[in-house]
This record gives structure tokens, sequence and C-alpha cells, in this order.
């Protein structure tokens, strides 16, 4: 299908928000360059339980003595996991084995950066635009101005911290995949069903009906109206001719499903997720629909979004819970975009506002800790036609045993272990300013105008060792 029609049947249909349909925008070139995705974990993730992981480690109190303070309790039972040939560690939790065994080799991570705040608002936008105050965009909303000029759909929101800053304005995608398929197929009794064939309305009869309609738009076309009635008009007809092109989106999101609608693509399978995972659950909707857009190059930035990380009690099960989806999604997300022939695209961010306390609290819960990682995921081998490769299998940043973010020399980014730090002479700590900096030299955008407006400040480490 021409992208053309592909466009104004998705707005048409009200799958998009925000977004304003130009006769010069439906004229902009395909955009084939790389598809640049943030995954917010919101809440505060843990990522000692995660990809810094930590099992204890040993306080000293005022009074100089000392005790053994336990981090995580899947330590009592197992070990630290680790990828071979790889400078990567993963906790052995959840489903963390999975991820990284499939994963690990598109990976770079950046562990011990220093959030400088436990507040959730602050936290949010410290991680996603490299600054505490709002002011700054997102990374998602540069990369997307920089290379989507004329995209209607460059940047896609999702529901996340997504500030513009103005240069930009953001698509919420405001569907799901079940109301896309009511959309394509209004006339099926089970429109979430290949093998349902019923209809509401004879086929035959559905037919003479769409005929009357057309024949009344006809007519009405034919009146010489007002200007804004005939162009109203002409609009209508437009969507009207190209409702079937819908078949699109709904031929991608099908992609590599059974009669059923479940998705087969590789292990992708409602039955293989621990979490309550299924083509209609919200987070997997997000992903469909924001790999449909990047497959139809329309889209060069998008924020995804799945919560429950805020563990305040009953940490375990619920952080647990929380990782699952965000895992199985990730290898879903990685699947999905091979089936779409468009993994060799994909540059994939994970993080959150922060982390949880190294230790457990009365109710067993972890509360606000301001040390975070960031999760960078890209296939090796994958054409970089803008900005630059990961180092894959690389770990940069640094934390303690006790989860601190350690200070780094600023030349060679070497951790300065915990206690043995100049008092006279501090060091940096990985901020996300100088995250930003990486993200944008990995885009390739940071000699963009508009990098450039919006300065980080973040010349104090030599972030060229890690991109």
């Amino acid at each position: 299908m021409q992208r053309r029609n592909f466009l104004k049947s998705f707005s048409a249909a009200g799958l998009v928000a925000g977004t304003s349909i130009t006769q010069k925008a439906l004229a902009a070139a395909d955009y084939e360059g790389p598809i640049f995705i943030t995954l917010q974990a919101r809440g505060g993730w843990d990522v000692t339980s995660l990809c810094d992981p930590k099992t204890s480690y040993v306080l000293t109190n005022r009074d100089g003595t000392t005790e053994n303070i336990l981090v995580n309790r899947w330590s009592e039972t197992l070990e630290i996991g680790e990828v071979t040939g790889s400078e990567i560690k993963y906790a052995p939790f959840a489903q963390n084995e999975k991820l990284f065994t499939n994963h690990a080799e598109k990976m770079m991570i950046l562990n011990g950066i220093d959030m400088q705040t436990n507040s959730h608002q602050a936290g949010t936008i410290n991680t996603w635009s490299g600054r505490f105050s709002e002011g700054l965009p997102t990374f998602t909303a540069l990369v997307a101005q920089a290379y989507g000029q004329g995209l209607p759909m460059a940047f896609v929101s999702n529901g996340g911290y997504a500030a513009t800053s103005g240069i930009i304005s953001p698509t919420l995608l405001a569907g799901n995949s079940r109301r896309l398929r009511d959309l394509v197929t209004p006339n099926k009794v089970n429109s979430n069903s290949l093998s349902d064939t019923r209809n509401f309305i004879a086929q035959s009869n559905l037919s003479i009906i769409n005929q009357f309609k057309q024949d009344r738009l006809d007519r009405l076309l034919a009146r010489n109206g007002l200007p804004f009635t005939q162009k109203v008009l002409n609009q209508f007809s437009s969507a009207q001719s190209d409702q079937n092109d819908l078949q699109y989106l709904q031929d991608e999101i099908l992609h590599g499903r059974d009669e059923n609608g479940d998705d087969i693509v590789g292990e992708v399978t409602a039955g293989n997720y621990n979490a309550t995972l299924s083509y209609n659950n919200q987070f997997l909707d997000q992903i469909e629909l924001t790999l449909a857009a990047g497959a139809a190059n329309l889209m060069v930035a998008a924020d995804l979004t799945t919560g429950g990380f805020d563990t305040h009690g009953n940490h375990d099960n619920s952080q647990a819970n929380a990782l699952r989806t965000l895992t199985d999604g990730v290898d879903f997300l990685w699947k999905k975009a091979e089936a779409l022939g468009i993994d060799n695209r994909i540059r994939l961010v994970i993080s959150s506002e922060f982390s949880r306390t190294p230790k457990y609290n009365d109710s067993n819960g972890k509360d606000h800790w301001p040390v975070n990682s960031m999760i960078f995921m890209q296939k090796p081998g994958a054409v970089a036609t803008t900005g630059r490769e990961i180092k894959y299998g690389k770990v940069f940043g640094a934390s303690s045993d006790g989860h601190r973010a350690l200070q780094l020399n600023p030349t060679d980014l070497s951790a300065i272990q915990f206690g043995s730090e100049d008092e006279n002479d501090p060091k940096p700590t990985l901020q996300p300013k100088h995250v930003h900096r990486v993200l944008r030299r990995w885009a390739g955008i940071e000699n963009d105008p508009f990098s450039e407006l919006f300065d980080l400040d973040a010349g104090d480490l030599n972030v060229e060792q890690i991109i």
C-alpha cells in the first residue's frame, strides 16, 4: 500500500492524536533510517535485581561497629549470572536469564548513574532529558526533529514523559490492536478471530448499503458549496476511499499470528509469558503499533512505557512481576521487529527515574534510591546510516557493593573504589547529563542546532570513551 494512503487511513480512523495531516507532510519522503525507542520503566526499577546485581555489603556504623546488609534475598540461594565473552552481569531474578541469554549480544550498559534525586518527577525529567528541571526536550523529541522533518508521525508517544520544548509535535497513539481490528473489519461478529467468518450484515446487503452511501457522497461533492464545506467533503471522500488501506497496518499487526489471533513470532506466545501478556495487553499494543508505524517509514522515534516498579511493599513479588512484563516485552519487541524486517533499524534505550534501596524496609519493600542504570540495545552489524554503534557487551560506570555511584576518572572513565576518593580532588560521577551526551553521539545529533541550543553542560567526563 502507498505510504500516503496508509497515513490518511491511519489518521482518519482516529488511531493517532495531535497530528496535523498536511499536503506537505503527505508528500514527505519515507524515512528509512534508524528508529530510536525509549522504554520508560515507571516507578523506579530495581537495577540490583537486573543489570547491576548486588548481593550484600558491610555497613560501618557511626560507632565503628559493622553489620552485614542483605541487598537481595535471591542471593541467599543463587549466584550472579555472567554473559560469556562480555562484561555484562545480571541478577538471577524474575526472567532475567532469558533476556540476557537471548539479547546480551545487542547490549551496552551504563551503571552507577548518579540521579541526585529520589523524586519521581525530577528523576523522570532528568532521566529522559538530561536535566532536573523542565525546559529541555527528551532525547526522542530531539532525534525526531533532527531526522523527521516533514513526517507527521516523526515522534510517537505512548503516554510517558514526552517533553518537546516546542521543537516538534508528538503523536499520541490513542488506539490499540483490538480497536484496530474492529475498525478494519466492522462487519465481523468477532474481529479478533481469524477463523470466525460470521458477519452482522450479509456481504451482499452491505455492498448495496455502501453503494447508496457513495452515491449520496458523490451528489454532495457535485454541488457548488462553500469552500470549507467542499474541503471537508473532499477529506471525507478521501478517507472513505482509503478505508481498505487500514488493512496494511492490520496485516503488520497480524504478522505471525495463528487463527485465534495469538502471536507465534518465534517464542513470543502468551503461553510462554509468566506475566499476563497477550496480543491485547496494553504494553504489547504499544510495541505493535509503534513498530507498525516504523515499518511504514513514518516514524523516527518513540517512547514506550510500562509500570509497576514502585515497590515500597512486597518488593520481591511485585518487582519480579514488573520486570517480567518489561523483559518479556523487550523480547517481544525484537522478535516482532525481526518479523517486520526492521530489527536492523531499532535503537532501544531502557531505564527508569531511579532505582530501589539496597536493603528491605519493614514492609518487605524497597524505597527510592538515587542510583540508576540504562541499557542500550542495537543489533550487531546494523547499518549505521546516521550516528554510531554501541560497544557491544561493554559496561561503563560503576556502583559500590552498597549500590552507591562511584566517582570516575574523567579521562578513561575507570571507577574510583568507594572509600578511596581524594577529598581534595573529587572526580565526577556519571550523571544523566553525561548519558544524554552519549545518546546524542549515538544518534549523530550532537552538533544539531537544537542539541547545541539545549546544551547539557556535561564536558567534565570524556564520554567519547563510551561511544
